[in-house]
């Protein structure tokens, strides 16, 4: 199935979207989101430590279409013109919201020219997940990327 990535400036965090369910002839599609972490094993000595999985989440079924996916391309290439924050609904339908978002946060170290990504997910009033982490231009240019060759299936 095709998919495309953000990883982390750090390098230690991903986000994956794939779509399971894409008919390229219907404007509908569902997607999979699968998020890891990794941070310096707790338990080792300092000098000796090293990265050991921390988190994943993974949450299936999140209905989609294409416009919304090329909508969050679109602002993914104009954030590589101008640096402009942004955010992009690419679910919002009875069953559950997917929202990402792209900029400075205050609560992070981060600056115009490395943004903080940030998803938060949400299904009826139970549960809602968010996260975040820092990127820079590359990892923003190869997430667009990779969207852009998904995008071009339907073409």
């Amino acid at each position: 199935m095709p998919e495309f990535s953000l990883t982390s400036n750090s390098g230690r965090e991903q986000t994956t979207f794939r779509l399971d369910d894409c008919d390229l002839d219907r404007p509908s599609c569902t997607l999979s989101v699968h998020s890891s972490a990794q941070f310096w094993d707790a338990r080792a000595d300092i000098g000796g430590a090293g990265l050991v999985p921390e988190r994943t989440v993974e949450f299936h079924q999140v209905g989609t279409d294409w416009q919304r996916l090329g909508g969050l391309n679109a602002s993914l290439r104009e954030w590589l013109r101008s640096a402009m924050p942004f955010g992009a609904v690419l679910a919002n339908n009875d069953r559950s919201k997917l929202g990402v978002q792209i900029g400075v946060s205050a609560d992070l170290i981060s600056s115009a020219d490395k943004p903080v990504f940030s998803l938060t997910y949400e299904v009826g009033t139970m549960v809602r997940l968010s996260w975040r982490y820092v990127v820079d231009q590359s990892c923003i240019r190869v997430f667009s990327d990779e969207l852009g060759t998904v995008l071009s299936l339907r073409r």
